[in-house]
């Protein structure tokens, strides 16, 4: 069962870092962006590895969109600059780091 929650995996187009933008559960529902209402949490060397902490981490949103703009918005600005760290993946108890 999905979350509902938006998702967005953003690159930052100064670095080319990838992030996961995951809508926050106390959102409003008539918010203009939901963006103003999550978290980010990166930085990511490449998609792939963005979408496994994902995918690792939190419960599944149901879908997300992957964005790639030439410029990063002031939204988008605030939410790489106060990135969460990405968590580390543990498999059959040794630690693999993806990032």
């Amino acid at each position: 069962m999905s979350s509902g929650l938006e998702l967005v995996f953003l690159q930052d187009p100064r670095d080319e870092k990838w992030y996961y933008v995951l809508q926050n559960w106390d959102c409003p529902a008539e918010c203009w962006d939901w963006m103003e209402y999550a978290t980010a949490t990166g930085p990511f060397a490449s998609y792939d590895k963005a979408h496994l902490s994902y995918s690792a981490n939190e419960q599944n949103a149901g879908g997300h969109a992957v964005w790639s703009p030439k410029k990063l918005g002031s939204v988008e600005e605030k939410l790489v600059t106060e990135a969460h760290a990405p968590k580390k993946l543990w498999s059959n108890w040794t630690e693999y780091e993806y990032w």
